[in-house]
């Protein structure tokens, strides 16, 4: 994926940074001088559950077929997220890990089928919307897994997570985790609860997971958050 801790982003030559997809059971031999640094990555995919994920448009086979040295910017932006996914300290999100892997998939649909036609913007129907919205405020303090939410909605994974970007602005995960910072602010106005109870009950592992999201969201820690907005008084 890169040549080396500190080389630029891109090959000399200006060209994206290739990439080789090896599917299980295929053997693999390559040969290269001159590299400093290599990472791979391996991603290993529960069968039943990669079949439901995909929409019928996505031919599987074709899909995950062996294809050495090529080029696509997503799917690299993909790969490192992921790697990046199993080297973060904190704990994983499901949402976060399936959106990653329908885009993934839908990525190398893609490749495999350039042709393959693209809906038009997506978006989820209102009912739709507002089931999942519901799903995903009801259980902040849950892993809900994407497969649901798709299941629920009456869609396939890669459409759900399309559809609902685009009818939010946000990928499911990202809109719970905004979900989860509203509900710390408004736990915050009791002084009655502790930071700790605070975290479990909107859905974060511990209080330093919950301390260090909020203040990336919100721009400010929720223990200075919460003493102006203490002192003014709410109606009832």
């Amino acid at each position: 994926m890169c040549i080396s801790p500190c080389a630029r982003a891109a090959a000399p030559s200006g060209k994206p940074l290739p990439l080789s997809l090896i599917p299980p059971r295929h053997g693999a031999r390559g040969e290269a001088r001159g590299l400093r640094y290599l990472r791979h990555i391996v991603l290993q995919f529960d069968g039943d559950a990669l079949a439901n994920t995909r929409e019928k448009r996505i031919d599987l086979e074709s899909t995950l077929a062996a294809r050495p040295m090529f080029a696509c910017p997503r799917l690299l932006r993909l790969a490192r997220l992921f790697a990046e996914a199993c080297h973060d300290p904190e704990p994983g999100d499901t949402l976060y890990g399936d959106g990653l892997s329908a885009g993934l998939l839908d990525s190398l649909a893609q490749l495999a089928a350039p042709t393959m036609p693209e809906e038009a913007r997506c978006l989820l129907a209102p009912w739709q919307l507002r089931k999942a919205i519901e799903i995903l405020r009801e259980r902040l303090d849950e892993n809900v897994r994407m497969q649901e939410l798709a299941a629920e909605t009456h869609l396939s994974v890669s459409y759900f997570c399309r559809a609902f970007k685009a009818s939010t602005g946000m990928p499911p995960h990202r809109w719970q985790l905004n979900a989860r910072v509203e509900k710390v602010k408004e736990l915050l106005l009791d002084d009655r609860e502790s930071m700790a109870q605070i975290a479990i009950l909107a859905g974060f592992a511990d209080q330093a997971h919950m301390t260090r999201t909020f203040s990336r969201l919100a721009g400010i820690s929720p223990g200075l958050w919460r003493r102006p907005h203490q002192a003014v008084p709410h109606a009832a």
